[in-house]
């Protein structure tokens, strides 16, 4: 027998009298199907409601075949026949009538306007999407982020204008054929269609299993996040009602902080930061000159230092590994050099080739917990102390003094 569906006729109904038809047990949680519910069933993209049967938690609702059934939280003692007092979490069934009618809006926006047609919608956790396919060879199969703006404006206009949400139902396909609609009916019996404003608006008319709010003031607000291509149509991420609010709240108080950084207004931090971009462009530039011309003065001293073929260690704390390879490419070796690299914990290696600087590092850096390798004239090697470092550099002195 199928389920008294009380949501389609009253879907502001937050309270309800049944009786069990039947009830079966799935683990530890109770499945019980009732001869009328209000409770709306996961469908058409929307999640369903939760609530509460007798007190008990119910979890998730699902149909089956036209029956609607309930899932408590709970094992319970409840048998067929039985009466029961049903209740819904109104705050999560009102999100969801906002948010799916917001889906319907900006769907029925993009047709009017463009003739592109929703292929797919998703209600998730963090926000909406849906998939447009440009299907009609003359409305082109391009849709831009300013077309997106444009869509955004009418939805939420249409919103203000705060029009009905008309809903009707009918038993067969044949009482709808000549009903204007967006999106092509699919099912062949018990159809609701839901419309925007008017039943002649066909732009906004489609088949839909979902509850909506009487009239479209009640979605509050539609935003649009994001665009992407996606298998050959248009996903689009927006989110509408309450969560469209709360994450306006969200990310205004994320930009006022921003704003609050740079001394500036709401209105003038996107200046303010291109402005200290622009400086730190600058002082980076800057810093790496500095940089280049302290490596060409420490080369020109090493230069001379190293001309006598035997093997010196260096420490220069205010250049790091990158700046000490950059001044090995200006340094010719007669005889091998060690470079420490303190902050990194890094030695770096360079020879003439006579000296094979891989192979040194190979054989000898893991005795004092080090990692590394590389070619006959450079390598390194990263160490797990400095006191490693240090000791490695110490015993390949004296490993090259033996030979």
């Amino acid at each position: 027998m199928a389920t008294d569906k009380l949501y389609r006729n009253n879907v502001n109904l937050r309270e309800f009298d049944a009786t069990v038809v039947s009830i079966e047990t799935d683990g530890d949680c109770s499945v019980i199907e009732l001869d009328r519910t209000a409770f709306f069933p996961e469908g058409g993209g929307q999640s369903s409601d939760t609530g509460q049967i007798n007190g008990i938690s119910v979890s998730h609702v699902f149909e089956k075949n036209g029956t609607i059934y309930h899932k408590l939280v709970t094992e319970t003692n409840l048998r067929p026949g039985n009466h029961v007092f049903g209740t819904i979490d109104w705050d999560r069934r009102f999100e969801n009538m906002q948010r799916h009618c917001g889906e319907h809006i900006l769907t029925g926006v993009i047709f009017r306007e463009w003739g592109g047609i929703n292929r797919g919608f998703h209600m998730g956790d963090e926000y909406m999407t849906i998939d447009i396919s440009f299907e009609d060879e003359n409305t082109g199969t391009e849709f831009t982020w300013d077309m997106c703006l444009e869509a955004e404006r009418l939805a939420n206009e249409i919103i203000w204008d705060n029009v009905p949400m008309i809903t009707r139902h009918f038993d067969t396909i044949d009482e709808v054929k000549n009903i204007p609609v967006r999106k092509k009916v699919t099912v062949e019996s018990d159809i609701t269609l839901v419309g925007i404003g008017s039943p002649e608006n066909g732009w906004g008319c489609c088949a839909c299993c979902g509850t909506h709010p009487s009239y479209t003031g009640q979605v509050g607000l539609v935003k649009i996040f994001r665009i992407e291509p996606n298998k050959g149509m248009w996903r689009i991420y927006f989110e509408a009602g309450r969560r469209a609010f709360e994450d306006y709240r969200k990310r205004f108080a994320v930009l006022s902080e921003i704003a609050s950084g740079y001394s500036a207004g709401t209105d003038d931090v996107i200046d303010k930061i291109r402005s200290h971009e622009q400086k730190q462009k600058q002082l980076r530039q800057d810093y790496f000159e500095l940089r280049q011309t302290v490596i060409r003065q420490k080369a020109e001293i090493i230069q001379k230092e190293i001309s006598d073929g035997l093997l010196h260690v260096y420490t220069i704390d205010e250049l790091h590994a990158d700046d000490l390879r950059n001044m090995a490419r200006l340094l010719t070796f007669s005889g091998p050099v060690i470079f420490c690299d303190r902050s990194s914990l890094t030695a770096l290696l360079f020879s003439d080739g006579k000296v094979d600087c891989g192979r040194l590092i190979k054989d000898n850096a893991p005795v004092f917990s080090g990692k590394g390798g590389g070619r006959n004239d450079s390598a390194q090697a990263k160490f797990s102390s400095e006191e490693n470092m240090y000791l490695f550099a110490d015993a390949a002195g004296k490993l090259l003094r033996q030979v």
